[in-house]
């Protein structure tokens, strides 16, 4: 998603026009997919809710030959997968942005997006019972930078001090 945005934005003269056109087709209100910021916690879930939201116009686009991202469609578990990470990256999103969110309660919620991005990572069977993919490849890659990315702020926090006397408290 975050490729297929990026490439919609840089191409107004081929792409935007096509997703436009899925838009209407859709006939949801006019909006771009939004970008995701590396250094805005939140663009991830509002990245994820806005293609939810606008599923049908993303397939519409997708499956357009002449736009070269057939790669980009998702399969109906990817479908699922998202929903699951919106509501993973909602609860998480809406803890961390609270005042009183501390070390000492934010380590386990990272835990618990470490361990449903694990499970997903791993979890690659051939094919679900509809026959469709389990995970395209743009999507296992997600997933796996997921991971890394919540692995560089673990390397980040594990070896301080702060981090041990927030999980003994």
């Amino acid at each position: 998603i975050r490729n297929i945005a990026n490439k919609t934005i840089n191409s107004p003269t081929r792409l935007l026009p096509k997703w436009e056109e899925a838009v209407t087709i859709a006939s949801l209100p006019m909006r771009r997919i939004p970008r995701d910021v590396k250094t805005r916690w939140n663009s991830t879930y509002d990245m994820i809710l806005f293609v939810l939201k606008y599923q049908r116009a993303y397939k519409v686009y997708t499956s357009d030959e002449s736009s070269g991202l057939g790669h980009y469609v998702l399969s109906s578990l990817e479908w699922r997968v998202l929903e699951d990470l919106r509501d993973y990256f909602k609860d998480a999103t809406l803890y961390f942005s609270r005042d009183s969110a501390t070390l000492a309660t934010v380590i386990p919620a990272m835990d618990k997006l470490d361990k449903m991005l694990a499970t997903a990572v791993l979890k690659r069977p051939a094919s679900d019972k509809a026959g469709d993919k389990i995970f395209s490849a743009p999507m296992a890659i997600a997933l796996v930078k997921a991971k890394h990315t919540l692995n560089r702020y673990y390397a980040m926090t594990v070896h301080t001090r702060v981090y041990f006397f927030a999980l003994s408290a």
